[in-house]
């Protein structure tokens, strides 16, 4: 018997396999669960059709969903904002913020588990001109050039700030060799592939995420998670 209909129509049910996300849109968390993949047993498919023909026609398929890496139940841990952090920009300059749009929009979403650490190149990824990166400006060597992905730096800044506030554990952060326009002294973080980083952890006990809020001439990074009762940072 052919049975790759029955494959495609358990495909179809269980929808596109996507990672689970958290992200904060119009003052609302917005959970999306998981969809995991799936594995449909061949072998006890085939008596169950055969059962369904001589019988009524009901098919109980013997699918398996596979783990989740993230639980649903994990998921409903965060619950609210704990930290939220901004820098602005000059609207028009169209490259830096296709840049800074491309980039942080990676960031959106993304959930770490406790004790689970985040690196910003190894999340974001090479920046080229294939990705859709542009040519803007950039600080390098003591002085202003331009580069592929200029104004990365913002987006690692930004979030870096909203990282301190939530009181997490930072693993690595390097400063600019020139102050920053969009930070203040001391609370800028640059980044460059593959050689300078930004790193740190979820050293809490519960899930955290990263969501992201880009708007003309504003960057948004918000840590979104649970309140630790009675502290401020």
């Amino acid at each position: 018997a052919d049975t790759k209909w029955v494959q495609e129509f358990v495909r179809k049910q269980v929808g596109t396999l996507r990672p689970a996300t958290v992200k904060f849109e119009n003052g609302t968390i917005i959970r999306d669960y998981e969809v995991s993949g799936y594995a449909l047993d061949q072998e006890a498919l085939l008596p169950r059709m055969l059962s369904a023909f001589q019988t009524d026609g009901m098919l109980e398929l013997p699918v398996k969903m596979g783990d989740k890496k993230i639980p649903d139940t994990e998921l409903d841990k965060i619950k609210e904002v704990v930290s939220e952090f901004s820098t602005r920009f000059p609207a028009g300059q169209r490259n830096r913020n296709e840049n800074l749009k491309l980039a942080s929009g990676k960031l959106d979403g993304l959930i770490m588990m406790p004790g689970e650490s985040f690196s910003f190149n190894q999340t974001v990824g090479q920046r080229t001109m294939d990705d859709g990166y542009k040519i803007a400006p950039v600080l390098k060597n003591g002085r202003h050039d331009v580069g592929i992905g200029g104004g990365i730096c913002q987006v690692s800044g930004t979030l870096y700030n909203a990282v301190v506030y939530a009181n997490l554990k930072v693993l690595l952060r390097s400063n600019h060799s020139l102050p920053s326009a969009y930070l203040a002294l001391g609370r800028d973080c640059t980044v460059s592939w593959p050689s300078l980083d930004f790193k740190f952890q979820n050293d809490t006990d519960l899930p955290i995420a990263i969501s992201r809020t880009y708007e003309p001439g504003k960057l948004t990074f918000r840590i979104l998670g649970t309140k630790n009762s009675g502290q401020e940072v």
